[in-house]
């Protein structure tokens, strides 16, 4: 099967896994299918690469907590595990008949599954293939739009209700007025600087974080932009 037109998630930090979560389950309901093809998430029934601890033959494992190293989804045995769950995928898409032209996006690292424009026939199918967890519609929720409760006008706003807390964990530890009772929850953002040694490495071997000359090209699995500041110019190296 071509997949030189996808391309995985990036390797991100673990809010990013958190933020999928929060797509996923949408604050409120979405409106019924169609017959037309719309956006949903396949999550397979096998562990994404940041979660797979081992125990297929031939496929070592490649979650921290069994390598005791951070995750690299470029390793030999990264790249392995990815290729058996392109498998798992290719198989599941042959038993519901979806053809793969129709799958926009697949993720690896943090959840394991596809993204894809599907009829509600497709859909039903894909629900009892075996192989697959869950068959969520992909759809935009807004915190803001979220309704509110009484408990969220007296704590000033509005985000409690996105996340169904007031009906949901808070009303097992305590309702709205007690719950988190005794948690203390500590912040600390230190931020970062050029002096700091951490910058102290520069592509011409000198010492010191700045560097006058042209910028180089950041790594290719860089994703951001560089900000200009005070002594952030754009020529300094890391840009």
């Amino acid at each position: 099967m071509q997949r030189s037109r996808f391309r995985t998630a990036p390797t991100a930090a673990l809010v990013v896994a958190v933020g999928l979560v929060a797509a996923l389950v949408p604050a409120t309901p979405l409106p019924a299918v169609s017959s037309a093809r719309s956006t949903f998430i396949v999550e397979l029934a096998a562990a994404p690469l940041v979660a797979y601890d081992g125990g297929i033959a031939a496929y070592a494992a490649t979650s921290p907590r069994a390598t005791g190293r951070k995750l690299s989804a470029g390793s030999p045995a990264a790249r392995r595990y990815e290729a058996f769950l392109d498998g798992r995928e290719d198989r599941v898409l042959g038993a519901a008949s979806v053809t793969a032209e129709h799958v926009t996006y697949r993720y690896r690292n943090v959840l394991a599954g596809f993204a894809a424009e599907l009829t509600p026939a497709e859909v039903a199918r894909l629900r009892s293939a075996p192989g697959v967890r869950a068959v969520t519609p992909d759809g935009v929720s807004h915190p803001m739009d979220a309704p509110n409760t009484e408990a969220d006008a007296t704590l000033g706003r509005d985000g409690a209700a996105f996340l169904d807390l007031p009906d949901g964990l808070w009303a097992s530890l305590g309702g709205p007025d007690r719950a988190g009772e005794g948690v203390v929850v500590g912040v600390i953002d230190t931020g970062i600087y050029p002096e700091h040694p951490s910058f102290a490495h520069r592509p011409d071997g000198d010492s010191g974080p700045l560097y006058d000359g042209p910028a180089y090209d950041p790594p290719a699995a860089w994703r951001g932009t560089c900000q200009v500041g005070e002594e952030w110019g754009e020529t300094a190296w890391w840009c």
